[in-house]
């Protein structure tokens, strides 16, 4: 699957995800995700770090599989384009207590919103 062809359903990536990850990732054959069809393209339920570091190497092309999702990565998604981030470049690589901070508190407060 084209990586340039994937909604992102995060925003922030990890530096640390990305230190752990290449010690097991060496080429595009060894990336895997999670999507499901969306707005003429596909949207990523998983493996944002993943897709991050296959833009970090200037791959093109990762493996995916099919599945089901729920509203709240739609949600996430509208989101993401809201903050002009339309595919995997375009996320924000982060340090990892900027990352918890920022992204816990956004699923936090999304949360909240639905609850009310």
């Amino acid at each position: 699957m084209e990586v340039g062809q994937i909604q992102p359903s995060q925003f922030f990536v990890d530096e640390e995800k990305i230190a752990a990850i290449r010690s097991f990732i060496h080429d595009p054959q060894d990336i895997i995700i999670q999507v499901t069809p969306y707005q003429g393209r596909w949207l990523s339920l998983d493996g944002h770090t993943r897709l991050y570091y296959a833009v970090l190497n200037g791959w093109d092309t990762v493996r995916a599989v099919e599945a089901e999702t729920d509203g709240a990565v739609l949600g996430f998604a509208r989101e993401a384009q809201r903050r002009n981030i339309h595919s995997p470049k375009d996320m924000e690589l982060i340090s990892h207590s900027e990352y918890e901070e920022k992204w816990n508190r956004f699923c936090d407060e999304y949360f909240s919103d639905m609850d009310e």
